[in-house]
């Protein structure tokens, strides 16, 4: 049995993130394992202002 902590973007843990990028007028970036119709993969979540999250995924281990 596989047990995964991997997330997905719009995971609303991730809330109390966004509002501290919105008053404080900050942008974050935090690396996680995200799940996608691919699978699991290693990402970069970026919170921003005002602006919804974006994420971006390795797409290529060497």
């Amino acid at each position: 049995m596989i047990i995964t902590r991997a997330t997905y973007q719009g995971d609303e843990r991730f809330d109390i993130l966004q509002r501290a990028c919105d008053r404080g007028n900050a942008t974050i970036a935090i690396g996680i394992p995200t799940k996608n119709e691919k699978g699991i993969m290693i990402s970069v979540i970026i919170f921003s202002p005002t602006k919804g999250r974006l994420v971006y995924s390795r797409q290529m281990l060497y």
